[in-house]
Order: structure tokens, then C-alpha cells, then sequence
């Protein structure tokens, strides 16, 4: 991730080429080796903006 340039509300921000694919699975870790991924289910970003906070994605309009 890389410090955001766009949102000034959110500290990072990361963008995904899906190409032909219409979703990433995705899980985060906090380079301590810590690892969130949603209880092994990993989270589900399809195309669009979306913001990941505390566990949660939220899409942006």
C-alpha cells in the first residue's frame, strides 16, 4: 500500500487490475505477521472504490 494522494480522509491506499476477473479475495497483514482474513474467508473486493476499516469494507459512491 502507499500513502494515498486521493482520499485525504484514508492514509493508504492500495489499486487492484481485476482484468477480466470480477472480484479479488484479499487479506491483510500487519508485516508483524499478523494476518485478517475475514475468519479465514478472506474479503471480496469486485470492481469500484471501497474503504477497509477495522474489518469492514464499505464501497464508496
Amino acid at each position: 500500500m502507499s500513502k494515498s494522494n486521493v482520499y485525504s480522509k484514508y492514509e493508504y491506499e492500495y489499486t487492484i487490475n481485476l482484468g477480466d476477473a470480477t472480484y479479488a479475495n484479499v487479506c491483510f497483514n500487519d508485516g508483524n505477521g499478523n494476518w485478517d482474513s475475514a475468519g479465514g474467508n478472506n474479503y471480496r473486493f469486485y470492481a469500484g472504490e471501497y474503504k477497509y476499516t477495522n474489518g469492514k469494507l464499505t464501497k464508496l459512491d
